[in-house]
């Protein structure tokens, strides 16, 4: 639990221990303080997460044929086994997010500096309709280089302290 806060679902206040609050979510730690400020606001949350440094792949399977040239191709694509109809691979992970996830459509007049609004409707691919605010985080640079962990870290770091600024400037609309 050391890397996400509590918050209450009555009061929005971030609290430390999980176990002495029975009406709670738990949160990452570095986005909690934006997500009790926005749903103190009127501005409600159902998901959201402050962006992660990954190291490692992630492994795919029975992924269509039509996408394998392009695997082959892309130095971030390890290819396990190739069938007639599809190929199982590893992909390293290339970014991160930080994001939240609002229950209702918002249009901000404002966005944080450095993000964007996604605005997703339902249908058979999307469980989710509503509004993100995200913020986009590369693991490596233009020359496809990785990025030092530490520089990740600092640029997460910076955006949630970015997004809260601009939570804590917002109108309430309770």
């Amino acid at each position: 639990m050391d890397k996400n806060s509590i918050i209450d679902l009555n009061n929005f206040e971030v609290y430390t221990f999980a176990e002495d609050y029975p009406n709670i979510i738990v949160c990452d730690r570095r986005i909690a303080p934006s997500v009790a400020i926005l749903n103190k606001k009127g501005y409600i949350t159902s998901a959201s997460c402050e962006g992660h440094y990954l190291e490692g792949c992630n492994e795919q399977f029975n992924v269509d044929l039509e996408f394998l040239s392009e695997a082959q191709n892309d130095s971030h694509y390890f290819i396990r086994e190739i069938r007639d109809d599809s190929f199982d691979c590893y992909s390293e992970y290339l970014a991160s997010t930080i994001y939240i996830l609002f229950k209702d459509k918002w249009e901000f007049s404002t966005l944080p500096d450095g993000f964007e609004i996604i605005h997703y409707d339902q249908d058979d691919r999307m469980l989710y309709n509503g509004t993100s605010l995200e913020h986009h985080i590369e693991f490596f640079d233009d020359k496809n280089h990785k990025r030092p962990r530490k520089e990740i870290e600092e640029e997460i770091e910076k955006h949630c302290k970015i997004l809260e600024k601009w939570a804590k400037d917002l109108p309430d609309i309770k």
